[in-house]
């Protein structure tokens, strides 16, 4: 049984989630940070952008780079933007 909250087909590493699909044919939302609500665009990364900000996502969850290694589809980063 897949953790509360998790998409299961991001789990099996054969498609990507279904809230990214969602997310790049609704590319604006909002976010919450603590108490602020902030209005974004959501984008997928560019591979220079990926290269650029992937070793900053495994310092912060090292986790992201063993999830990576365990599937062969490129997992997307999601670059937000404020509205």
């Amino acid at each position: 049984m897949p953790p509360e909250n998790t998409d299961p087909t991001s789990l099996s590493g054969l498609e990507n989630p279904g809230w990214y699909g969602n997310l790049v044919k609704h590319p604006d939302v909002a976010i919450q940070v603590r108490d602020q609500v902030i209005e974004v665009r959501a984008r997928t990364a560019t591979p220079a952008e990926k290269a650029r900000v992937c070793p900053i996502l495994v310092k912060q969850w090292p986790a992201y780079d063993d999830h990576q290694k365990k599937t062969a589809r490129d997992i997307p980063v999601v670059i937000l933007t404020p509205r």
